[in-house]
């Protein structure tokens, strides 16, 4: 064989075992190369992980059948809305042992002290260490004069100098007093200029507000209040005209009721005896349906 002959034989050679000079294999395998990967890739993200291209579902909670379960939502939705109720105790200061009973129960009561009483110091400062919320029961000229405010009260007769004179002289008796509300004053808080001037001098003093008892449908003092923007509130629900204990049940059932339907309501009692039996008997059902607040509270809602 010539030498010609024996390069063109090894050139074939070269040329069949060089991918490089064939160039439509090298494609090919490159080709299956991607088919094989999309394949596995669509197994993998569609096959695998239970794809389905019907509608998505929600997640519930442990796996439990569709119709038994809920959808997980945060605490802080699920919390139901708890109303808020006040009872505010008047009278406070004439007699010792039923007061500091009543302060003795596991309810967060408030109470209204009269000024220049026998027992009215010693039991504010009781209240206060028991954490209660304390109030000057400001004694005012009723309608009917057979009744007597007592000590201390506000009467139309007087200037606008006594009355400021004689509130000091309450409020003084009363120091730790958070706010005021009316002890009987069924004709003074129906005068405007009279309810004017005490008003006036309660913004005066800082942090104090105006409960008024509505001894009287046609008194002004919470309206005049709230048109000086002084804080104030008015008493819903009183809870002992009939100092019977199952009649005083329904009157709190009835505060109750009024503030679930409004979020908050203010009741107003007395030391008595059926008050004392009442509350004892309605305390269980306080802390379920309601919850029970200082009128502090319920004066800054």
């Amino acid at each position: 064989m010539c030498w010609n002959g024996i390069n063109k034989l090894a050139d074939r050679k070269k040329i069949k075992n060089n991918p490089r000079q064939r160039p439509w294999l090298t494609a090919s395998l490159l080709g299956l190369l991607l088919i094989i990967t999309l394949a596995a890739a669509f197994y993998f993200i569609f096959l695998r992980a239970g794809y389905t291209t019907g509608p998505v579902r929600p997640v519930y909670q442990y796996n439990q059948p569709h119709a038994s379960t809920r959808l997980i939502i945060p605490v802080s939705q699920k919390r139901p809305f708890i109303a808020k109720i006040a009872i505010v105790i008047d009278d406070i200061g004439n007699q010792k042992k039923l007061a500091e009973e009543i302060m003795a129960l596991d309810l967060n009561l408030s109470f209204s002290i009269l000024p220049y009483r026998p027992f009215s110091k010693i039991l504010a400062r009781k209240a206060v260490s028991l954490g209660r919320d304390v109030l000057l029961h400001l004694p005012m000229e009723p309608q009917d004069h057979k009744w007597n405010p007592g000590k201390g009260a506000l009467l139309l007769s007087m200037s606008r100098a006594d009355i400021l004179t004689t509130l000091t002289g309450d409020l003084a008796q009363v120091p730790m007093a958070a706010g005021v509300n009316n002890h009987m004053g069924s004709a003074f808080t129906e005068n405007r200029a009279a309810m004017g001037t005490v008003l006036t001098d309660l913004r005066q003093h800082k942090g104090l507000f105006w409960l008024d008892s509505m001894t009287t449908p046609r008194s002004v003092g919470f309206a005049m209040a709230r048109e000086m923007g002084l804080v104030s509130a008015r008493r819903d629900i009183f809870l002992d005209n009939i100092q019977k204990s199952t009649a005083i049940i329904k009157q709190l059932d009835k505060l109750v009721n009024l503030a679930r339907r409004q979020g908050h309501a203010i009741g107003i009692a007395h030391p008595h005896p059926e008050t004392l039996k009442a509350l004892k008997r309605y305390q269980y059902t306080l802390r379920q349906k309601v919850q029970l607040v200082g009128i502090k509270t319920i004066m800054l809602m």
